[in-house]
């Protein structure tokens, strides 16, 4: 069994809040959402899955992204968010501002941001039935690239960089991620994959 929702990156976490931000709504009401449609949760061990993030304009930082431990809750406050502020695939390195820290799947979201200057929300979801629809006709990353792991950041972001947005990760059952040009484009990606 994989160590779901464990940070395995090394993580410079400045614990304070972050401000206000001008993507929180749009981006906590489609968290909302995903919430709902049991694609972010929570396992029966405790143990949370699935995240969303936003490219900020602000430039406070890189991105803001769901945070660690979050996804039990049904709604979330700007407490619940953590802005990251630097990254680096091969060092396996983030540094992040927040209450919270930056949820786990980080060098994920931030694989596709590096990749896609157009990239604007990344959503990372599991579902199994979803995962089985989508495997074989999405792209998808390899088997050895695990949760958490540096090789799964460079595949995503090596798909991404081809302009991939809905990514199968077989090495990471069942997780899916999708990214957008906004934050309503990455959502869309998604539910015409359910619907």
């Amino acid at each position: 069994m994989q160590e779901e929702g464990y940070i395995k990156f090394t993580c410079d976490w400045i614990q304070e809040p972050i401000s206000l931000f001008k993507e929180f709504k749009g981006l906590n009401n489609i968290r909302l959402s995903l919430y709902q449609k049991r694609l972010i949760g929570v396992l029966d061990n405790g143990v949370g899955f699935g995240n969303i993030s936003a490219r900020l304009e602000s430039g406070e930082g890189l991105f803001v992204i769901t945070g660690s431990a979050t996804g039990g809750k049904s709604h979330l406050s700007i407490d619940d968010y953590s802005i990251v502020l630097e990254a680096d695939i091969e060092d396996n390195y983030v540094k992040c501002k927040g209450v919270v820290k930056a949820s786990s799947e980080s060098m994920s979201h931030f694989a596709v941001y590096t990749a896609q200057e157009g990239a604007r929300c990344v959503i990372h979801v599991h579902d199994e039935e979803l995962w089985d629809k989508m495997k074989g006709r999405a792209v998808n990353t390899t088997k050895k690239a695990e949760y958490g792991s540096v090789l799964l950041a460079k595949e995503i972001m090596s798909l991404a960089g081809q302009n991939e947005k809905e990514i199968v990760m077989l090495g990471h059952y069942p997780g899916l991620l999708f990214w957008g040009e906004s934050i309503d484009d990455a959502y869309n990606r998604l539910l015409k994959w359910i619907e």
